[in-house]
C-alpha cells in the first residue's frame, strides 16, 4: 500500500510541475484576447468618497478572463476601497500574466481588508500605487502622567486617532492590541527598554480623550511623561496588506505604503520561485502626524523555495522587523516504523525530494540531508490553520524525541527536548536584499535565519534593533534553520539600537557557517560594532568602524565569541575615547588555533595599551607546527578584557583578564604593555591574582624603559608567581628618575593543557611614593 501510494504523490508531484511549465510558457504567449482594462470603464470614479472596490474587482475579473498580457489600469486618482469580503479587495489565484498599474493612484484602504493577495500564480506585475487606510490600525498618544508603583500611566490620545475603548464598545469586542510602544518625546524613535505588554486599559474621561494604562511590566525606567505612545487596533479580518503564497516570478515594483490593515506589509510564503520587490517604500506621508507606518513586519518571509529580491526599497516606521526571512519546524508526533512518521506543522507542507535537518536542541543532536521520500496527508488532525502529513524518509531520525501537547507555535521552553524538522529546501534561501534604505524603525533591519543570502549596498540608520541580525530561535518562537554562506558587504551602519551586526547562534551543536562580514562602514554603535558568536568558517575584512556613542568603558569594537576558523584583516578602526577595554574582545571559546588576523589599523587613544592595539594577533600558530615564543608583536592567543572590580582592602578600580586561548600543548608570553608618568614617584603598586588557583602558577616580570628608548632598553625590575586566588600586593621600585615611561607586564604561561589555568588578573596600577623624612 505505501508503494502505490508513493507512486500516487510522485504522480501528482510530477503533473504539478508540468502545469507550472504549461502556465509559464503561457505567460510567454499574450493571449488574444489581452487588452488593457481600465477600471474607469467598470464604474470607478476615483474621487477618494465613493467606494471603487467593487468596480476594480469587475476589471481584474475581465483581464483574468482575458487571459495573460491583459493589465487592470488605474488613474492617478484617489480611490477609496470599502470592506468587502474575503481576506483581500484584490485577489488573483491559478493566473498568469497579469498586471496591475496604479500609475500613481491612491488606494484608501480600510482596517478589514488586505489590497492585494496572489496564490499558485505566475508572471503577475503590480506597480505604480500609494497605499494607505482609513480608519488606522493604530492609536497613539502622549504619556503624561506615570505612576510606577501602580505599574500604570495616563495617556492622552491625540485629535484625530481612535480611542480604544470607545471602538471596543463599537466593535462589541477588545480592539487593543496587548503590545504597545513607548516612543521618544521629541522623536520618532523607540527608546530602549522592556517591551510594553498592556494588561488594561482604562477610560478616565472621554471627553479628554484620557485612558489609564496598565502594564505588566516590573520596571518603569523607559517611560517618562511626554513620551510617546503607540499600540495596534484589530477591528477584524486576517492576512496581509500585500501576500504572496505558492507562486513564481512576482514583481512588484515603484509602490508606496502610508498604512494598512493590522497584519504584516507583505507576507511571503510557500512560493518555488521569485518574488521580486524594487523600489517599494514603506515610509510616513510627508507632514503627518502619525508616529509609525505600522505595528508588524515590513516583509514576512515565510518557508519559500528561494528566498526574495529586495532592493532600491527605503523602510521606515514598522513596530517589528523590516525583513524576517525564516522556517518553522515540522514537529515530529509519531514515529510510525520503516522511516515513516506523522509530522504537524502550522500552515506548510513538506514536498517529495526535500531535504530536512532534524535538530533537538537538548542534547543538542543535529541530523542533515535527510530526504523525503512521500507524503501523505493525515487531515484527521488538523484545524483550521494547522497541517499534518505522514512521511517517509530515506532513513531513519538518529536520536529523535517526540513533540508532546498540542502547542505547535509559537514555542515554549518545554520544546527544547523536542526534535523539529527544517526544510532546507523551503527556507528563504538564497535570498538579496540590496541598496535598501532602513530609517527608524522599533527593530532589526533584517532578521534572516535561512542561509545563502546577500546582504549588499544598503544605509541602516537609526533602526531601534540591529542593521543585520543573523541566527536561529529557540525557547520562545522555534525558528531556522541555522544561517550559512551569507554574504553582508558594502552597507553603511549609522546609530543603531543594537549592535549594528548580530551573529547569535542558539543551541548546542549550532554553528552558522561561512559568513563574511567586508567593506562595511559603522558609526554611532552602542556596546559592539560587530557582536558575533557561533561561527565556523568566516571572513571578517576590509571594515571601517568609526567610534561608538557610548562611554569607552562600555564598549567593544568587535565581540566574537565561540567560533573558530575566522580570517580577521585589513580592517580600520578609528576610536580614540578614553577608557576603551579592547578593539577586538575574544572569549575562551574561540579556537585560537585557527584564527588568523592580519593587517588590521587601529586608531585609538594615546594612553591605549599596545597589547590592546594588536590583539587579537596578526597570525596564530598553527596546529602540528613547530612551537614557537608567541609574542604580543607578532603571535598570541591571548585576549585582554577590563572591568572593575574590588581587590581586597582596596578602592574599586580597573581590574585587567588576560587570559590565553592557545590550545593543543601551546605556550607562550602575554605582553601587557601601558605608560605611565613617574613624575614626583618612586615606582608602581598594583595587585595580581588567579583566576582559577589551579595549575603551575603564571610567572610575571615587570620591565620598564624611558619613552622612545628602543625595546632592547628594557630592564627587569620585579618577578614574581601568581598562584593564589586571593589578591596579592606588589610594590615596584623604578629608578627612573622623574618622567614617564613605559611599563611591560610578561606573563609567561605553561603549556595550555587547560587554558584556564592561566588566567591572570591585575589590577590597582597606580604610582607611589615613598614616605621620607
Amino acid at each position: 500500500m505505501r508503494a502505490s501510494s508513493l507512486f500516487s504523490l510522485q504522480t501528482i508531484t510530477t503533473c504539478r510541475v508540468f502545469r507550472w511549465a504549461v502556465v509559464l510558457v503561457a505567460f510567454h504567449i499574450i493571449s488574444a484576447n489581452a487588452a488593457e482594462f481600465k477600471v474607469a470603464d467598470f464604474g470607478a470614479v476615483g474621487d477618494g468618497k465613493t467606494d471603487d472596490a467593487p468596480a476594480a474587482r469587475r476589471a481584474l475579473a475581465a483581464a483574468i478572463e482575458a487571459g495573460p498580457g491583459s493589465r487592470v489600469v488605474f488613474e492617478k486618482k484617489s480611490y477609496r476601497f470599502a470592506r468587502q469580503s474575503g481576506d483581500a479587495i484584490l485577489a488573483l489565484a491559478g493566473v498568469s500574466g497579469i498586471a496591475l498599474e496604479g500609475n500613481g493612484a491612491e488606494i484608501i484602504g480600510n482596517p478589514w481588508n488586505g489590497f492585494l493577495r496572489i496564490s499558485d500564480c505566475a508572471g503577475i506585475t503590480m506597480r505604480g500605487f500609494i497605499l494607505d487606510c482609513d480608519p488606522l490600525s493604530f492609536t497613539q498618544g502622549d504619556i503624561i502622567e506615570v505612576a510606577p508603583e501602580e505599574g500604570t500611566f495616563v495617556l492622552r490620545i491625540h485629535d484625530g486617532y481612535a480611542n480604544p475603548v470607545e471602538l471596543s464598545e463599537q466593535l462589541e469586542k477588545r480592539a487593543w492590541q496587548k503590545v504597545g510602544f513607548t516612543l521618544e518625546a521629541d522623536a520618532r524613535r523607540i527608546k530602549p527598554g522592556p517591551i510594553d505588554h498592556i494588561e488594561n486599559i482604562g477610560e478616565m474621561d472621554r471627553s479628554k480623550r484620557l485612558l489609564r494604562v496598565d502594564l505588566r511590566a516590573e520596571s518603569f525606567t523607559h517611560i517618562a511623561p511626554g513620551d510617546h505612545f503607540v499600540f495596534g487596533l484589530h477591528h477584524g479580518g486576517h492576512g496581509a496588506l500585500i501576500k504572496v503564497e505558492r507562486s513564481t516570478d512576482i514583481r512588484l515594483v515603484d509602490y508606496t505604503i502610508h498604512g494598512g490593515k493590522f497584519g504584516m506589509n507583505h507576507s511571503f510564503s510557500d512560493n518555488h520561485g521569485r518574488v521580486h520587490v524594487k523600489g517599494a517604500k514603506i515610509g510616513l506621508r510627508p507632514g503627518t502626524t502619525h508616529l509609525v507606518t505600522s505595528i508588524k513586519d515590513g516583509f514576512h518571509v515565510k518557508h519559500n523555495r528561494v528566498g526574495p529580491i529586495i532592493e532600491d526599497c527605503t523602510l521606515e516606521g514598522m513596530m517589528d522587523d523590516s525583513i524576517n526571512i525564516s522556517v518553522c519546524p515540522y514537529w515530529v508526533k509519531e514515529d510510525l516504523g520503516d522511516n515513516r512518521y506523522l509530522i504537524a506543522e502550522v500552515a506548510f507542507s513538506p514536498r517529495v525530494g526535500d531535504r530536512l535537518m532534524a535538530y533537538t536542541p537538548v542534547p543538542g543532536t543535529v541530523v542533515r540531508g535527510l530526504k523525503v521520500l512521500s507524503v501523505e496527508p493525515s487531515g484527521k488532525h488538523a484545524n483550521r490553520t494547522e497541517k499534518w502529513n505522514i512521511i517517509t524518509l530515506d532513513r531513519p531520525i538518529p536520536g529523535l524525541s517526540l513533540h508532546q501537547g498540542g502547542n505547535l507555535f509559537p514555542g515554549g521552553p518545554d520544546k527544547l527536548r523536542f526534535t523539529g524538522l527544517y526544510n532546507l529546501d523551503a527556507c528563504g534561501q538564497g535570498y538579496i536584499v540590496r541598496n535598501n534604505r532602513f530609517l527608524a524603525q522599533r527593530r532589526h533591519a533584517l532578521l534572516a535565519r535561512s542561509p545563502g543570502g546577500l546582504f549588499e549596498g544598503n544605509t541602516i540608520d537609526g533602526v531601534g534593533g540591529s542593521g543585520v541580525w543573523l541566527g536561529n530561535e529557540i525557547g520562545s518562537f522555534y525558528e531556522g534553520p541555522f544561517p550559512a554562506n551569507t554574504v553582508i558587504r558594502n552597507n553603511t551602519f549609522r546609530d543603531t539600537g543594537q549592535n549594528p551586526i548580530r551573529v547569535r547562534i542558539n543551541g548546542r551543536n549550532a554553528w552558522a557557517r561561512n559568513i563574511r562580514i567586508e567593506g562595511n562602514t559603522f558609526s554611532g554603535w552602542p556596546a559592539a560594532a560587530m557582536d558575533l558568536s557561533g561561527i565556523q568558517g568566516g571572513v571578517i575584512r576590509g571594515n571601517s568602524i568609526e567610534a561608538g556613542r557610548e562611554d569607552g568603558t562600555e564598549a567593544v569594537p568587535v565581540v566574537i565569541r565561540s567560533s573558530e576558523e575566522l580570517r580577521i584583516s585589513g580592517n580600520e578602526i578609528r576610536d580614540e575615547r578614553s577608557g576603551l577595554t579592547a578593539v577586538f574582545d575574544l572569549s575562551d571559546e574561540v579556537d585560537a588555533a585557527s584564527l588568523v588576523m592580519s593587517d588590521n589599523r587601529m586608531t585609538l587613544a594615546p594612553d591605549f595599551p599596545k597589547l590592546m592595539r594588536i590583539l587579537p594577533p596578526l597570525a596564530i600558530q598553527m596546529r602540528g607546527q613547530d612551537i614557537r615564543p608567541l609574542w604580543a608583536e607578532e603571535d598570541t592567543g591571548a585576549f585582554l578584557r577590563a572591568g572593575s572590580g574590588q581587590p581586597e582592602e582596596g578602592e574599586k578600580s580597573r581590574v585587567w583578564t588576560l587570559h590565553p586561548v592557545w590550545k593543543n600543548g601551546l605556550r607562550g608570553s602575554l605582553l601587557f604593555e601601558l605608560p605611565a608618568d613617574l613624575t614626583g614617584a618612586d615606582g608602581i603598586s598594583f595587585s595580581t591574582r588567579s583566576a582559577t588557583g589551579l595549575g603551575d602558577g603564571v610567572a610575571l616580570t615587570v620591565e620598564w624603559k624611558p619613552v622612545g628608548a628602543p625595546d632592547g632598553d628594557y630592564r627587569g625590575c620585579h618577578e614574581a608567581t601568581i598562584r593564589s586566588k586571593k589578591w596579592t600586593g606588589h610594590q615596584v621600585r623604578i629608578p627612573s628618575g622623574d618622567g614617564p615611561v613605559l611599563l611591560r607586564f610578561r606573563f609567561d604561561c605553561g603549556p595550555a593543557d587547560n587554558a584556564g589555568y592561566d588566567t591572570v588578573q591585575i589590577a590597582g596600577i597606580d604610582v607611589f611614593m615613598e614616605d621620607k623624612p
